[in-house]
C-alpha cells in the first residue's frame, strides 16, 4: 500500500515527538486523525493508541481522549 502525504507527515510528527493526542494533532492541521492513523495501520505502520485525559482547544478537560505513539499496535 502507498502510504500518501497526510499519512507521511504523521508519521514524521509521530517520530519527533512521543506522543500526539487528537487535539495535538488537528491543531497541526490533520481534520480527522483516526482516519489517517487507520489508513497507517492498513500499511502495516505500528502505531499504539492510549486514551488518556487531555485539555480541548477550549481549556476543558476532555476524558479518554486518544494519545498516538509509534512502536506499537495495542490500543488501550
Amino acid at each position: 500500500m502507498i502510504i500518501k502525504f497526510p499519512e507521511q507527515q504523521l508519521i514524521d510528527l509521530l517520530q519527533s515527538h512521543k506522543s500526539l493526542n487528537t487535539f495535538e494533532l488537528r491543531a497541526r492541521g490533520f481534520c480527522t486523525p483516526n482516519t489517517n492513523v487507520h489508513s497507517l495501520r492498513k500499511a502495516g505502520v505500528p502505531i499504539k493508541t492510549t486514551l488518556r485525559d487531555a485539555i480541548g482547544e477550549s481549556g476543558r478537560v476532555h476524558r479518554r481522549v486518544a494519545h498516538y505513539s509509534l512502536g506499537g499496535s495495542t490500543h488501550e
